[in-house]
């Protein structure tokens, strides 16, 4: 009589032990490997970004980035996009065009002197860039007409 039941309690039991197991050691677990992978990956990002920083002036590409944290070019371009939220090549371009502006601003450089100045090997591509991040000219912005106020955004 004592034997009635005992197999379903057992599973019972052991089905309560590995729930408790999974709610309080695998979860946990999962949670430390997503934070070590995320660590990892922040910390790649943080070479590159460092990197692009420094040398901004220079035509950097996907591989060499890659090459630097030691991935793929895909794995990178993703990694980067979901860290950054943009292309590397975005992000270049967006600190190009941030440093353009403020020697447009600051210094005697011609527009032609600037662009060259930051890394746009191209001028006007770097006119069509500037007029679309910023909605306006570099001339512009050189002579005065639009005021910084109105272009930052």
């Amino acid at each position: 009589s004592e034997n009635i039941g005992f197999k379903q309690l057992c599973r019972g039991l052991l089905l309560e032990l590995l729930v408790y197991l999974y709610r309080n050691y695998v979860v946990r677990t999962l949670d430390e490997q997503n934070g070590a992978k995320r660590k990892r990956d922040l910390e790649r990002l943080n070479v590159v970004l460092c990197y692009i920083e420094n040398h901004f002036t220079e035509q950097i590409s996907n591989a060499q980035l890659a090459k630097m944290v030691c991935l793929s070019e895909d794995r990178f371009g993703h990694l980067f996009r979901d860290g950054v939220g943009q292309s590397p090549l975005q992000y270049i371009n967006d600190i190009r065009l941030k440093k353009a502006l403020g020697l447009l601003q600051t210094s005697k450089y011609t527009v032609t002197e600037v662009a060259e100045t930051v890394g746009f090997r191209d001028y006007n591509h770097f006119g069509r860039m500037f007029r679309k991040r910023y909605g306006c000219t570099p001339f512009e912005v050189k002579s005065g007409k639009v005021k910084p106020e109105s272009v930052l955004r």
